[in-house]
């Protein structure tokens, strides 16, 4: 697997949260169910990152904000964000 797609796995699971369990109530007592995560990678475009960031968060506007770092010298790093509600990165 490329590093750039695992990048891009971590920031799925990130912004989906780790959690795989639903919660019901059953006369007062809480019953965990498992559902299946299933992870989906994304390339953000950026041919050099390799899967050091030097930067990642959420914001008030529900968009993730990361830079993906480079070991190039014209290129350090880029900033991307990813929009849960489009499914799209910039």
């Amino acid at each position: 697997m490329k590093r750039v797609h695992l990048s891009a796995i971590i920031i799925l699971l990130f912004v989906m949260g780790c959690s795989n369990s639903e919660k019901k109530e059953t006369t007062g007592a809480t019953v965990a169910e498992k559902k299946q995560l299933t992870a989906q990678h994304y390339y953000s475009g950026f041919p050099l990152a390799h899967d050091t960031y030097n930067t990642i968060t959420t914001a008030s506007d529900g968009r993730v904000y990361y830079c993906l770092s480079s070991q190039s010298i014209d290129i350090g790093g880029q900033y991307y964000v990813y929009d849960p509600k489009t499914d799209k990165i910039e």
